[in-house]
């Protein structure tokens, strides 16, 4: 199993109840199929991805196959820790939002008729695709994906992302680090929170950000 040790039992199979035996009606012509963004937090050389099982109730998996995936095409290690995904590197929102898109196209989406209406099953060591809503039957070909430069995290003007302030500095704004960027976070308040901050420029590694 992929989850980590220090997980209590309890916790993991209220996650997996709801994730797989609470599982949604086949959805009907009118409902949209999104899967939600990651959240992500930077904190030191860890990546926490904050809404992984929210992820995992959408597209009805199960956590351990999807993070063995993630963690394969990541090329990192991590854990399922305190209902979070815990990646021992840093991992941008672009890499991982691919890497889960890749996913449920490949696991999750049916070639035939192209709904998420499906069930991953194994058959002979192979596996297989059943779709619910038009009856095909297939086996997953999996597609290999390039391994991200996790080491190099790119920020970019517009998006959000969260930030743990370090100190404040002499203008009032929290300042936050993410090698090789310095931000700095307006409406931060004190040393130590962790803030949502939306990019509004980058000028090299100085990076300005507004509290949301």
């Amino acid at each position: 199993m992929v989850a980590g040790k220090n997980m209590t039992e309890e916790s993991y199979e209220q996650l997996l109840e709801r994730a797989l035996k609470n599982m949604p009606q086949t959805k009907t012509d009118g409902e949209r199929f999104v899967v939600p963004k990651p959240e992500i937090m930077i904190e030191g050389k860890t990546t926490i991805f904050r809404n992984f099982f929210e992820i995992v109730e959408v597209i009805r998996r199960d956590p351990d196959h999807f993070l063995a995936y993630l963690l394969r095409e990541l090329g990192t290690p991590g854990e399922i820790k305190e209902k979070r995904v815990i990646f021992k590197s840093k991992i941008s929102p672009q890499i991982l939002s691919e890497r889960i898109d890749t996913y449920v196209n490949t696991y999750v989406i049916c070639p035939e008729c192209g709904r998420p209406d499906t069930k991953l099953v194994k058959e002979d060591r192979i596996w297989m695709l059943e779709c619910e809503a038009c009856g095909a039957k297939a086996p997953v070909t999996a597609s290999k994906s390039a391994k991200p430069k996790s080491e190099k995290m790119e920020l970019r003007a517009g998006e959000i992302y969260e930030f743990k302030i370090e100190e404040m500095g002499k203008k009032g704004d929290g300042v936050a680090r993410i090698p090789p960027y310095i931000i700095y976070i307006y409406g931060a308040k004190a040393p130590g929170e962790i803030v949502r901050a939306r990019v509004t420029k980058v000028s090299g590694t100085i990076v300005f950000a507004n509290r949301v």
